[in-house]
């Protein structure tokens, strides 16, 4: 075959098939395409790419349209974000809403709801439950402490952070667990890490999406400052001596031991522990130990390791005795300080292992001068960096959410790896504004003094933008293992702020359920001695489809030892029949091998409410022709009579859908 002349490049080429990779995202196999056209296969691939980047391009303005678009309809002021996001109450089902507020506000109250009608709750766009977080989530209280999500699930009391026209308080309405999913992580550029079920909305630049929608390189709302103090006021002393003992302490052997080579930390720590009427002795030195630092134990007043140590006794109080450098965390009780007490305590911890580290950028004179980057910005004179680092990645995290609240941002990335330790940092590299904001807040008086002098007045007349949101953009999603699970209820809002990200909350269903109990009296019945006996409050059972048919099918592999203490499959259907609410959620989300099974089973619990007249509840993204499908024309015959019109359609528009 004869050989050509590329028309871009001029090299001869064998006009013929050729196999072209696609850089896309959205397609990771090679396309055959003829370069016969007067391109060689080099410049026929440039071409090809080209033509893709400008596609991308075209998206991306496209996007950015639809924001300014909807930042003008929902009205949103421009200093509050950088970008756009939906608004919460814009597109909402306030009819729908009304009828499910009637349906509880009408259910019976003081007597058991006999032939009272169910009610079918549909729609098309997902507006119900399956979004929960993992258990350990860290939730902010307004007081300033900070527990996990099982931990609040446990008092039954909390005043969470919401997002409405600011972070503002808000008390917390119903608390659910439910049960134990398989999980996705999160992660973002920031360093922010979430684990929530696939069905969890986070709030993105387009709206609340669905975590298993988002693709990595998408940006999430995450905190930027968060304003909230306590009011404990704890001596000095003892601030400085925790810190230094997170940092650089000892606290599994039978006394406290610190360790450093650095006398004002030294002084310092020696100065509070004799107002705790302990002493410091020192262990082994320099000249000793020629690869160790000197270290020294506190012991009693009597110089005794471990007898009436009250040093030790204080740290068995705030839970720190026996943590070792790996899964050291902050005390609670740091996160109830005021602002002066937490920038101090800030101060000393990097006086431990932080650094504030400056170096001026030297140009080669044999080389030509170059004032700006290829990408045409300026080069700096100087580059900077403040960070922390720790084996404890619980440690690292803690000090970063402290920072948020001065609305300091700063990076948490896993560092490095020794001898089979992983060691994480915090950091702020060449960011000026942020920097300043931390040289303003934390105050230093060791050895990081004259370090952040000299920093201080490099960075004069910096700025930060302080933003309560920011957009942070999505860098990891993976898979985790099943854990346990929880979730929320804010009312007005439906959000509220775990991990330091802006997390979306439940749910309708389970929102018709509390009215309920708030409003319950109590059922009028006789015991055996004939006197009246008025119950606390009714039974309601709130479950998912695909957890009612998981806990079903894992009684078919008991053995008869655990027979006699789980509950079989008759126990399941004896519970859900004669509860006094039924909340059947997600109907139509088992898609099984067996559809007879599915309508066997769904056809005994509807039945068996049918038959007792008791109110059942449906949450279902299938119209009635779907539904009836799912069900089986006899179970769907019952429910339809059970219902008498009490159907509510969610049919309002969801902004993250509207282009």
């Amino acid at each position: 075959m004869d050989k050509r002349n590329c028309n871009q490049c001029g090299n001869e080429y064998e006009p013929k098939h050729y196999d072209i990779g696609i850089k896309d995202m959205e397609a990771h196999s090679s396309t055959r395409i003829e370069v016969g056209q007067g391109n060689c296969p080099d410049c026929a691939t440039k071409l090809y790419d080209s033509e893709l980047a400008k596609e991308q391009a075209a998206k991306e303005a496209s996007i950015m349209s639809t924001r300014h678009r909807r930042r003008q309809e929902c009205g949103i002021p421009n200093h509050f974000m950088n970008e756009d996001f939906s608004t919460f109450k814009k597109g909402r089902q306030d009819k729908a809403y009304e009828k499910c507020w009637q349906y509880s506000e009408s259910f019976p109250v003081e007597a058991r709801p006999l032939n009272y009608p169910s009610l079918y709750i549909y729609s098309e766009k997902s507006w119900g439950v399956g979004k929960c977080i993992a258990a350990d989530s860290l939730v902010p209280c307004a007081d300033g402490r900070l527990k996990t999500i099982s931990e609040i699930c446990r008092w039954g009391s909390y005043q969470a952070l919401t997002l409405k026209d600011n972070l503002e308080p808000q008390a917390v309405s119903d608390f659910i667990y439910d049960g134990v999913k398989s999980c996705l992580r999160i992660r973002t550029k920031l360093g922010r890490e979430i684990v929530v079920t696939a069905d969890h909305p986070l709030l993105t630049t387009l709206g609340w999406q669905k975590t298993k929608n988002l693709m990595v390189g998408e940006s999430i709302a995450v905190v930027g400052f968060l304003p909230i103090w306590g009011k404990k006021e704890p001596e000095d002393y003892k601030i400085k001596l925790l810190a230094y003992l997170i940092g650089e302490g000892g606290l599994s052997q039978s006394y406290p031991i610190f360790t450093t080579t650095d006398c004002f930390a030294k002084k310092e720590v020696e100065d509070s522990v004799n107002k705790f009427h302990c002493r410091l002795k020192q262990l082994r030195t320099a000249k000793q130990y020629t690869n160790k630092a000197p270290s020294y134990g506190i012991y009693n007043s009597s110089g005794q390791s471990s007898r009436d140590n009250f040093v030790k006794d204080w740290l068995i109080e705030l839970g720190l005795w026996g943590c070792l450098s790996r899964n050291k965390p902050i005390p609670d009780e740091v996160f109830e300080y005021s602002q002066r007490k937490v920038a101090l305590f800030i101060s000393r911890l990097f006086e431990c292992d932080g650094w504030l580290s400056v170096k001026e950028n030297k140009v080669d004179k044999r080389q030509k001068p170059t004032k700006r980057y290829p990408s045409g910005k300026k080069y700096p004179k100087f580059s900077f960096e403040i960070g922390y680092e720790s084996a404890s990645k619980k440690l690292v995290y803690h000090l970063n959410h402290l920072m948020l609240r001065f609305g300091i941002n700063g990076t948490v990335k896993l560092d490095k790896v020794y001898k089979g330790v992983p060691y994480y940092r915090w950091c702020i590299a060449n960011n000026k504004g942020r920097a300043k904001l931390f040289l303003d807040n934390i105050p230093f008086e060791g050895r990081l003094k004259d370090k952040a002098t000299q920093l201080r007045n490099l960075l004069e007349g910096a700025h930060c933008d302080i933003r309560p949101i920011i957009w942070d953009k999505i860098k990891l999603i993976e898979e985790v293992l099943a854990q346990p699970v929880y979730d929320l209820s804010i009312p007005i809002t439906e959000n509220f702020i775990a991990n330091d990200v802006v997390v979306h909350n439940t749910h309708l269903s389970c929102a018709i359920g509390h009215r309920v109990l708030d409003r319950w009296k109590g059922n009028i019945s006789l015991n055996g001695w004939g006197v009246e006996v008025q119950s606390s409050c009714p039974k309601i059972v709130f479950i998912s489809e695909p957890d009612l048919f998981r806990n079903i099918q894992a009684t078919f592999n008991y053995t008869p030892e655990e027979k006699r203490y789980r509950k079989t499959k008759e126990d399941i259907y004896k519970d859900l029949k004669y509860c006094d609410l039924l909340i059947l959620d997600d109907v139509g989300k088992v898609r099984s091998a067996k559809p007879d099974f599915t309508q066997s089973t769904l056809f005994t619990v509807i039945t068996d409410r049918y038959n007792e007249k008791l109110p059942l509840i449906i949450t279902a993204n299938l119209n009635p022709v779907q539904l009836k499908k799912h069900l089986g024309e006899a179970s769907f015959d019952r429910f339809f009579e059970q219902i008498k019109g009490k159907r509510v359609v969610m049919e309002g528009e969801s902004f993250r859908r509207k282009k």
